[in-house]
């Protein structure tokens, strides 16, 4: 594992295991990995995009994500899933033995 991408996953598992200080006045802007918003977001910043939620409650939903909150079901196409499934874990696999 690179220098890089372990710091990264050390930055991630800080973030899961530690309580944040937010605020509800805090606002977290673009560009979301650098600076301010980086340190704020603690290794969440590659994850915070509109359609990812994080499974933490004190983290602030990013600007235009507001909708997740509402959303009851997802709806998936079985034959989709079937086809295109297994090429998603294909990916996967390969990018953890990396």
């Amino acid at each position: 594992m690179s220098g890089c991408k372990q710091h990264s996953a050390v930055k991630e598992l800080k973030f899961t295991l530690t309580k944040l200080r937010y605020r509800t006045d805090i606002v977290i802007e673009e560009p979301y990995n650098e600076g301010k918003s980086a340190e704020l977001l603690q290794g969440l910043a590659p994850y915070y995009e509109v359609g990812s939620a994080s499974p933490r409650e004190d983290v602030p939903i990013p600007k235009g994500g507001e909708i997740w909150n509402r959303l009851r079901s997802w709806v998936t196409d079985p034959e989709f899933m079937w086809y295109e499934g297994p090429k998603v874990q294909d990916f996967w696999v390969q990018e953890a033995g990396e």
